[in-house]
């Protein structure tokens, strides 16, 4: 397997398409001849469409897109958070069950949003007369955590997390209490996410 291969030339990108565009034509090359040998590579579609192959249409059958879905990412973070043994202890205790990060890994999408809402507030409220009120936290964060292709990664999904717990302690520091009703509220998601907005802005769109 070949991965993180749009870091080879971070600075060069005529250079990174020419050298990619070889190794996807050794692929095609030399894909077929080994038994036992299996060439995987790893690309974001953007770099891909750019790539300049001869016949390139004969590589369908050759790719597969691989996307995120959002009962998938939400499994991911509340894997990541019962991994920390008082945050599994907590849901254990709301939840009244085992909770461990086996089953969450294998658990149904259902089970795993049991756990997600015995840590985040079930809805982001209704800030200052918006219509967002009563939207499910879930959904409200994966509709703003869509890149401009419309897909969702998990890095984003994790950033926000680790971002939203700092701002949690933060706010409780601020109130002298914790008056969220679940482990992270709404108040710290928020504005978790306007710091996301601007990391997101700084790393991304504006390096583009």
């Amino acid at each position: 397997m070949l991965d993180k291969l749009d870091l080879l030339y971070v600075d060069d990108f005529e250079k990174l398409r020419a050298s990619i565009t070889g190794l996807v034509q050794l692929l095609v090359q030399y894909g077929n001849q080994f038994k036992n040998i299996h060439l995987k590579i790893f690309l974001r579609n953007d770099i891909y469409r750019q790539l300049h192959i001869v016949n390139k249409s004969h590589l369908v059958t050759y790719s597969t897109e691989m996307k995120w879905r959002g009962p998938l990412l939400l499994k991911l973070l509340a894997a990541r958070a019962v991994f920390d043994p008082h945050i599994r202890d907590y849901c254990k205790e709301q939840l009244g069950e085992e909770v461990d990060v086996t089953s969450v890994i294998l658990g149904s999408d259902l089970y795993v949003k049991k756990i997600f809402y015995a840590i985040f507030d079930p809805t982001m409220g209704t800030p200052q007369g918006s219509a967002e009120a009563g939207e499910p936290t879930d959904q409200w964060m994966l509709r703003r955590l869509i890149d401009g292709m419309g897909n969702s990664f998990p890095r984003e999904l994790i950033h926000l997390g680790n971002k939203a717990v700092e701002k949690q302690r933060e706010i409780n520091r601020i109130d002298g209490k914790h008056a969220a009703t679940r482990l992270i509220g709404s108040r710290a998601l928020r504005e978790a996410f306007h710091e996301i907005s601007a990391y997101r802005c700084d790393t991304y769109l504006y390096s583009e």
